[in-house]
């Protein structure tokens, strides 16, 4: 963080996203940005996950955010594995592919973007993805699976406990549709 000033994002901190995935509905935790505490739904194995910074957003300036919150609720159905652009209104946002994970036997998948701080889309790659199974078993579930829809995650996002402070371990857990 900004030795300064702790509410200024540090341009050259490192930033991680981890993206934890289990099977099943959504639960009632609340999505902050924290690790969530627990999940009853088995982790799912093997999911591969792409994640596409979008250029045009400097997160280090107020027009920016102003940017990423415009970006909130844009259409990302044309954003495949393969990447594609952001449109919303007459802009048209451009993306820089910036890595991709597959989760491990606990459903963990985890990306430290080169890119660093900056706007990001999650694209959960099905089709790429090698066999998926439920955390204990060996039967792959992958074609009984549907992927979740791409979506916006900033890195760093604010510290729910802390508002003046920065989560440069971004932690999400997108569902199955």
């Amino acid at each position: 963080q900004a030795a300064t000033n702790p509410a200024l994002i540090n341009p050259d901190a490192s930033v991680q996203l981890s993206i934890h995935k289990y099977l099943g509905e959504v639960t009632n935790q609340t999505a902050n940005g924290t690790e969530l505490s627990s999940f009853d739904r088995p982790a799912l194995q093997g999911v591969k996950f792409k994640i596409f910074k979008v250029t045009d957003v400097d997160l280090k300036t107020n027009k920016g955010w102003e940017t990423a919150t415009a970006l909130q609720g844009a259409d990302l159905s044309r954003v495949t594995a393969s990447g594609g652009s952001i449109a919303v209104g007459n802009s048209t946002f451009t993306l820089t592919e910036a890595g991709e994970s597959t989760t491990n036997a606990d459903g963990l998948a985890t990306l430290t973007p080169a890119q660093g701080v900056g706007l990001y889309v999650v694209v959960e790659d099905l089709a790429g993805s090698g066999r998926i199974t439920e955390a204990g078993s060996t039967t792959d579930i992958k074609n009984t699976l549907t992927a979740s829809m791409p979506f916006l995650v900033t890195l760093p996002m604010t510290d729910p406990a802390k508002t003046s402070s920065w989560l440069y371990d971004v932690h999400v857990s997108p569902k199955h549709q």
